[in-house]
Order: structure tokens, then C-alpha cells, then sequence
């Protein structure tokens, strides 16, 4: 009695149910299966968003590289245009006198020569500026109001983004046509010498044969407060090498043409 009592008091067992048989190999297949190819899809998503991105990147990339590339290219077309213009133009010089050369050309504070602010005006005018000692006769004077008067004529009708049209003698000195920086005329520092600067040595036919374009290293303009780089060209006088002659692009010009082209746009 006692045995069939203490079986009687044990828990008895119940068959697995069908809802077990079921579960359990479904949830089997979810880990061994699904499970990994949510992975799958998951990793696929992220790489195909990836891709797309490092596509749009390149693709600025790319436009921003082209923007620079178009402008350079603007640049030194222009400025063997520039070139060109004074050789063919400079073997016979008339029209100017001496007496017109001393009336917009006068002594600056430090010794040397620069334009008269009487008259100037920057949108119309070309600077002329001239270190102390300048060998200065008639006839240079007069080659002297041809190139402002040459440089004042490519400007007006220069296409293209260089912010200035400018030209050193192979004396040193320099012609400078930069219309939108008004104040110039009173920042002239006729002490520097740009015939040993790369404005000037980077145009030697010794350096520069075949007479291309060539781009200085990048500079600051303390008078402008610009960080730019040029793009200068041979140009001669009576097949003699006369100067070099230039385009400066700024810095800031570039990289405002790159700010068109963001990514993101900023969040207001």
C-alpha cells in the first residue's frame, strides 16, 4: 500500500505537445537561416548607402577638380593672350608724349615713382609704379604710357576670373591694372624688387624657352591681404626679352567656388 502510495504522489509525465514539435525547428531555422540573412541584407544596405556616398564624394570631387582645373586653364590662356598683345604691339609706339607721363606719373614717400592720385581712377586706370633710380628718358617714358595704355585696353575686355592685369619691365617697376581694390595706389612699396622675385625669373627665356605659362608658388599680398598665386608669360620688344607679364588668382576666389558645391548643406 505504502509503494502504490508513494507512485501514486509522483508528477506525472506528459508528451511533448504539437505547438513544441513546431516552435522548436522553426525557431532553429530563424537562427541557422534568417537570422544571417538579415545580416546579410542588413550588410548590403549599409555597403550599397556607402557606396552611394563615396559616389556623391567623388563626384564632388571630381566638379571641384574641374572648376580648378577650367579656371587655371582660363587664367593662362588669357595671360599668353596678354603676351602676345604687348610683343606684337610694342615694336612701334605712338601716340603718347613724355609731357603726358609727368603728368600722371609723380615721386612717391620712399624715393621712387608711382601715379598721381589726381585723376585716378582704378576702374578706368592702370598703376604705374617705378623704384628709385629708374634709368628714365623720352622715349621710356613714352614705352611706359604705352604699356599702361595697352594694359588698360586687354583689361577691359579680358574675359575670365584673374582679379588683375599686370606687367613688370625687365627694369623693374610694374604696371598694375586691378580695378576692384581702390585703395592700392596708396599701399605702393617702390622698393621691391621684382626683377630677382618668381614674377619675373620664372619668364626668362633662359628658364622659360618656349615662352608658356608659368605658375608662381603661392603668396600674401600684405596690401590687399590675399593669399593668391600668378601666372606669368615672356614678353618682348623688338625681339628683345621687355618683362614679364601676369594674372594673379586668389585663394578665396577658389575656394568660394567650392563652397557651391557642398555636400551637406548647412542646417540653419
Amino acid at each position: 500500500m505504502n509503494e502504490r502510495g508513494e507512485r501514486s504522489g509522483q508528477r506525472p509525465r506528459t508528451a511533448p505537445s504539437l505547438s513544441f514539435w513546431v516552435a522548436g525547428p522553426l525557431a532553429v531555422a530563424l537562427l541557422v537561416f534568417v537570422g544571417p540573412g538579415l545580416w546579410i541584407a542588413a550588410w548590403a544596405i549599409e555597403g550599397a548607402i556607402l557606396k552611394n556616398e563615396l559616389g556623391a564624394l567623388a563626384r564632388t570631387h571630381d566638379e571641384w577638380t574641374r572648376r580648378m582645373n577650367d579656371r587655371l586653364i582660363q587664367a593662362e590662356a588669357s595671360v599668353a593672350r596678354y603676351g602676345r598683345m604687348l610683343t606684337s604691339a610694342l615694336h612701334e609706339v605712338e601716340g603718347e608724349t613724355p609731357q603726358k607721363f609727368d603728368a600722371l606719373v609723380g615721386p612717391s614717400r620712399d624715393g621712387g615713382m608711382v601715379s598721381r592720385n589726381a585723376g585716378f581712377e582704378p576702374r578706368r586706370d592702370a598703376i604705374v609704379w617705378l623704384p628709385a633710380g629708374y634709368p628714365l628718358d623720352d622715349r621710356e617714358k613714352v614705352f611706359l604710357l604705352e604699356l599702361k595704355r595697352m594694359t588698360e585696353l586687354y583689361s577691359a575686355g579680358a574675359p575670365g576670373e584673374p582679379i588683375n592685369t599686370w606687367l613688370i619691365p625687365r627694369r623693374n617697376g610694374l604696371v598694375m591694372y586691378w580695378p576692384s581694390h581702390t585703395s592700392y595706389i596708396d599701399q605702393v612699396d617702390t622698393t621691391v624688387d621684382f626683377v630677382n622675385s618668381e614674377w619675373t625669373t620664372l619668364a626668362l627665356p633662359a628658364n622659360n624657352p618656349e615662352g608658356k605659362p608659368r605658375w608662381t608658388p603661392t603668396s600674401y599680398d600684405p596690401g590687399a591681404r590675399e593669399w593668391m598665386v600668378s601666372v606669368v608669360v615672356p614678353f618682348f620688344r623688338d625681339g628683345v626679352f621687355a618683362g614679364s607679364a601676369g594674372h594673379d588668382v586668389t585663394v578665396n576666389a577658389v575656394m568660394d567656388s567650392f563652397r557651391e558645391l557642398s555636400l551637406y548643406p548647412r542646417r540653419s
